[in-house]
């Protein structure tokens, strides 16, 4: 168990309340352009590849070395319904969905750390190194929220 990478599974998130704090709605659901995410549709993306990450842990805990599919919101039928959610609605699901995940990563036993699952460009990672891409990932979606909050003039 890597106590550094929990830490940041349990705070790193709470970034999307400071970013969110005081920003009128219009500037929430706003596009930057035309082909870009808005901040709430960031956070719909983060949301909702959180439970698509757990499943992902979960099919690597039960079989052996899994090759995964790289995930694509845009091929994701059930991310058009997470693009129509309110902030709240968003957050919601984020928040509870993030306690499955440290529940998950908390409760997990020490020799399951080593588990394997295969990424199509990263090749295969485990548990721990799932757990460090998450958390990248999670982290580019953060500065692409602090981008669009403090645009270049």
């Amino acid at each position: 168990m890597n106590s550094f990478l929990l830490t940041k599974l349990k705070t790193q998130y709470l970034e999307i309340d400071e970013l969110l704090n005081g920003l009128p709605t219009e500037k929430v659901l706003e596009r930057p352009m035309t082909n870009k995410w808005s901040i709430l549709e960031h956070v719909a993306h983060l949301a909702r590849y959180q439970e698509v990450f757990l499943q992902r842990l979960l099919l690597i805990l039960s079989q052996e070395n899994p090759e995964l599919e790289r995930y694509k919101a845009d091929n994701d039928p059930a991310f058009p319904a997470w693009q129509k959610l309110s902030q709240e609605e968003v957050l919601k699901k984020l928040k509870r969905s993030r306690l499955d995940l440290i529940d998950f990563f908390e409760s997990l036993p020490v020799y399951e750390w080593d588990r394997l699952g295969t990424h199509p460009t990263l090749g295969a990672l485990s548990m721990q190194e799932w757990l460090r891409f998450f958390l990248l990932h999670e982290n580019h979606h953060l500065y692409a929220i602090f981008k669009i909050r403090h645009p270049i003039t």
